[in-house]
Parts: structure tokens; C-alpha cells; sequence
């Protein structure tokens, strides 16, 4: 199914497109890697590190295979958490580090709808200012971040509805913080 929807839209390496089966993939990958489910793999090496308040919870087969596209959960409090752990370890000079500060630089063409936002790995720049970056959940869902602020804002939402007003005002609250 994968390589089938890859396939569809143009050769290897020549156009970027954003493809939910591109994030399944990369967990079987951690899975194969790690020789272990993906959902314990994170819990161990992000959701405790980052001192996590309450568990998470991530949407599974009957298998145990994560649907790491779409699936996770937790507190509002963690997510803010989640939020300051990945600006904390963006600035450190370790592979974690590395790997994050090269996460959430441009690595492709591939736009929001809106045509807004830029892709990294795994992240969305340009969400509501020029250094900030996000992860995009379904129906609004948003845990967006900026390293010169150290601005992390979480909405939980059903829909994009919201998203004009809370991206002005994220901006307006980013713009008065000191750099």
C-alpha cells in the first residue's frame, strides 16, 4: 500500500508530498531498528525523559502496531511539556539535538493547504512566525514553538476554524517577548 501510493505521484526523490504512510513508515523503522513496539520505544526515550505528568496514549491495531500518523493523546499540561523538552534538546549539541535542529529547517516544498508552512522532518515551519515550527494534529489539534522565544502554545480543537485568530495571536504575544 505504501509503495503503491508513493509510486502513484511521481519517482523517488523528484517531488515532495506530505503522506501519512511516510510517518507509519519511519515507525517501523524505529521498530525494526529498536527491536521493540514503537509505542514503548517512545515512551522510554521521549515521554519519560521529557517528565511527563500523566501517561499518553497511542491509537494501536489489535497487533500492537502504532497508528503513528494520527493516533496519540495526552494532557494539555504534557503536551506543553512535549513542547519545552523539544526546545530544550534543540539547543543541545548532541545527536538528539542535531537531529532536531535539522528537523525544523526546510527539507522539502511540501506546503500546508493554505500554502502557509514549509516541511522539515516530521515538522511544519513557518507556523505563526519565522523561526517557529509545529506539530499538526487532526482537526486543529497544534503544538507550536519558537527557539528565539521559547514560545510553545498547544490548542486542542476540533476543527481549523480557530486557527486565523489563534495563529494573530500567537504572533502578537511572540512579538512582544524578548529575543
Amino acid at each position: 500500500l505504501m509503495v503503491k501510493a508513493d509510486e502513484k505521484y511521481s519517482p523517488s526523490g523528484q517531488q515532495g508530498l506530505y503522506n501519512n504512510l511516510d510517518t507509519q513508515a519511519l515507525a517501523f523503522l524505529v521498530e525494526d531498528a529498536t527491536r521493540q513496539k514503537f509505542i514503548e520505544f517512545f515512551e522510554r526515550e521521549i515521554w519519560h525523559a521529557m517528565g511527563a505528568s500523566q501517561g499518553g496514549s497511542w491509537s494501536h491495531n489489535s497487533l500492537g502496531q502504532v497508528a503513528a500518523f494520527s493516533g496519540f493523546t495526552a494532557h494539555p499540561y504534557d503536551w506543553i511539556r512535549l513542547g519545552h523538552y523539544v526546545l530544550e534538546e534543540r539547543a543541545k549539541d548532541t545527536c538528539f539535538g542535531k537531529y532536531l535542529k535539522e528537523a525544523t529547517t526546510r527539507q522539502s516544498q511540501v506546503v500546508l493547504p493554505n500554502g502557509s508552512a514549509a516541511y522539515g522532518f516530521q515538522t511544519w515551519l513557518g507556523c505563526g512566525g519565522v523561526d517557529t515550527f509545529c506539530f499538526l494534529g487532526h482537526g486543529g489539534q497544534r503544538l507550536q514553538m519558537s527557539p528565539s522565544t521559547g514560545l510553545v502554545m498547544y490548542v486542542h480543537a476540533t476543527s481549523m476554524s480557530a486557527s486565523p485568530s489563534l495563529l494573530a495571536m500567537y504572533r502578537n504575544v511572540a512579538s512582544r517577548l524578548p529575543k
